[in-house]
Parts: C-alpha cells; structure tokens; sequence
C-alpha cells in the first residue's frame, strides 16, 4: 500500500505578506510589460502586411494606367 508523502520541512522563513504583495505586483507588471510587446509585434506585423498589399495595389495601378495609355493611343 502506498504511503502519503510526508510533508518536507520549510527550508527557511517565510516572507511576509508585504513581501509577497510586492513580488505579485511586480509579476503583474511584468506581465503587463509583455502582453504590451506582444501586441505591438502584432500591430507591427499586420501593418506590414497592409503595406506590402497597398505597395502591390499600386504598382498594379501603374501598369494598368499603362495599359490603358496603350489601348488608347493604339485606337488613335
């Protein structure tokens, strides 16, 4: 039969609870601080992709305009 785990001695004093408050609330801010920079590089990567698609809108936009000048001193 199994035997329940004995419970281990603490190894030193326990902090305090403004000694706890305080590492949550730096935890939190870390946290904080990293949720931001992933929603950054989230922004960053989608506005990358905004750009790349309105650099190839227009470059299609020129080649048609072309195109058209083309049809259009062709039928002249």
């Amino acid at each position: 039969m199994l035997k329940p785990a004995e419970p281990q001695p603490p190894s030193g004093p326990e902090p305090s609870i403004g000694d706890l408050i305080e590492r949550l609330f730096d935890e939190a801010l870390d946290y904080g601080r990293a949720e931001l920079e992933l929603i950054k590089a989230r922004a960053i990567d989608i506005a990358d992709d905004y750009l790349r698609a309105g650099i190839l809108f227009a470059i299609a936009a020129v080649f048609a305009l072309a195109g058209i000048v083309t049809l259009f001193v062709g039928i002249a």
